[in-house]
Order: structure tokens, then sequence, then C-alpha cells
């Protein structure tokens, strides 16, 4: 037995059209769409938000805190300078500056000293510098023998738990 040939005509295909995931139609005949997932919700980006704030102030932190280890390490580097300086004078005039003439004379004759001759400076390159803080430092001729030379710190106060002294 022969087979039967059925002509192929385009009138009787019908085409079966998907769709779109994003629209879906439901029982009653209304389309239903479907949220899309393509960008991020508010929850996700204020999550990464609160992340990055965190992050920030922590970095934050740590920057300030190595600035003012700096800072003290600057000032006791600058103290010690000061102090082989005054050491450098002493021995070359035979006694340590008063509290008057202070750090000036490292780097200037006083006007005030008995025999200018002895004086051999400059002992420093530049007239001492303020601390880090842009505060002047302290002289201080506590004997004869023994100078202390004092920053006081971050809070410029004197007498408080920050001073740097030597």
């Amino acid at each position: 037995m022969a087979a039967k040939v059925v002509p192929f005509t385009p009138m009787h295909v019908t085409i079966e059209r998907r769709m779109p995931m994003s629209r879906m139609r439901r029982s009653d005949g209304t389309m239903k769409r479907r949220r899309s997932r393509g960008g991020f919700t508010l929850m996700e980006v204020l999550l990464v938000l609160v992340i990055l704030v965190l992050l920030g102030g922590t970095a934050g932190l740590f920057f300030i805190n190595i600035q003012k280890n700096a800072f003290q390490d600057t000032a006791r580097t600058q103290i010690a300078q000061f102090k082989q300086a005054l050491d450098l004078y002493r021995m070359d005039v035979g006694v340590y500056p008063t509290e008057q003439q202070g750090l000036s004379v490292l780097n200037a004759v006083p006007s005030d000293l008995s025999n200018p001759v002895k004086w051999r400076g400059p002992y420093l390159k530049t007239t001492p510098p303020n601390d880090p803080w842009d505060m002047p430092y302290k002289y201080m001729l506590l004997d004869a023998n023994t100078v202390q030379i004092t920053s006081f710190g971050p809070d410029r106060q004197e007498g408080t738990q920050d001073d740097v002294t030597g």
C-alpha cells in the first residue's frame, strides 16, 4: 500500500510562540509580570555601603594612629638633636645656656655671653624649629649639669600624659 502524501502548505502549520519568561499568562487570561533579577536590591546596596564605611573608618583610625606615632618620633629625634647641640655648646662655652637664652643660642651668638670668643657655633644648621604640633619646645635648665627639653604634644598642654620630654 502506498503512503498517502499530504502536501505541505503554510496554512496547515501553526507556529507556537513562546512567551518571554518575564511575562506569563494566567489561567484567567490576564498577564502576570515576573520580577527581573537584573539589578541589585536596596538591601544589597545598603549592605555594601555599610561594609565600605566600616572599612574606611577602620583604615582612617589606623592612619591617624600612624601619624600620631610619627609626630612623637619626630619630636623625640629633634629633642635628641637639640641635646647633642647643647652638649657641644657646653663643651665650648663651659655652661649650658640659661632658660632666658633658650635654644636660640645654638644658632646665633648670644648678646649676653660673657666671653663670645668661646662660642664656636652655629651648633644647629637652622633656627630651632617648632615641634610637630607647631608649638615651641620648652627648654629648662634643671641644674648646672642637666637640661630638659619638652614638647607639649598634640593637646598642647604642659604636664599631660602626651608630653614628649628628653
